[in-house]
């Protein structure tokens, strides 16, 4: 499986592990533990609007070619999402909004349009072609063939399991990392509710690469 060129992978190389970020997938939560071994107070980072600020938060971002070329010996991790909950995530954060996310523009989205008319775009247009909130999140972890990971966490159960990934980066850094506080500013009606038997259908099967390698279900 090919992924596709992203630079959303934060390279902590002095202590020899790396972080695949997923749009919409407790991507802000993560940063915002991890923001201390970046000289970034984690008080500061807990109450930060945009974590992703690249300018203001001095993450190591690297490419997926690039982290590529350093995995061997790296501690890799990656969280991920149910692909029917992400992409009503995705569709509330970037659609649903007085100002359309600017990258949707160009395939046809606007601002407030019908979740139906949203998934039969993203059904149709390739991984590579999508913004990285909408691409599959397979497309993200892999490159040439070879999944980077060696460990997926699942966020439906990261208050549990963020635990045994925390011990690791920490025999990495020597000291204790904050307690983790999952970050979901925007509540929204839970996401089956967005879903006719055909929009569920055609987001399984667009997405069917995530259902099948993280073992998702409706």
């Amino acid at each position: 499986m090919d992924g596709v060129s992203h630079s959303n992978t934060i390279l902590f190389e002095s202590y020899s592990f790396a972080y695949i970020g997923i749009p919409k997938a407790a991507n802000s939560s993560v940063k915002k533990v991890l923001a201390p071994l970046v000289g970034v107070d984690f008080s500061e980072a807990v109450k930060a609007k945009n974590i992703h600020n690249r300018e203001k938060y001095p993450f190591n971002y690297k490419s997926s070619k690039a982290l590529s070329k350093k995995i061997d010996g790296l501690f890799v991790f990656t969280v991920v999402r149910n692909p029917w909950d992400r992409l009503v995530s995705s569709y509330n954060d970037k659609v649903c909004r007085a100002n359309i996310h600017p990258p949707l523009l160009k395939l046809g989205m606007y601002t407030g349009m019908p979740f139906e008319e949203y998934v039969d775009i993203i059904s149709v247009t390739k991984d590579q072609d999508l913004d990285i909130h909408l691409r599959s999140q397979t497309s993200l972890i892999f490159h040439d063939g070879r999944l980077m990971p060696n460990l997926i966490l699942r966020m439906e159960n990261l208050n549990s399991h963020w635990k045994s990934c925390a011990k690791i980066i920490e025999g990495f850094v020597g000291k204790d990392l904050p307690e983790m506080l999952i970050s979901n500013s925007k509540k929204h009606r839970y996401y089956g509710e967005y879903y006719t038997r055909a929009t569920k259908n055609k987001v399984g099967d667009r997405f069917s690469s995530d259902v099948t390698l993280f073992g998702y279900d409706f």
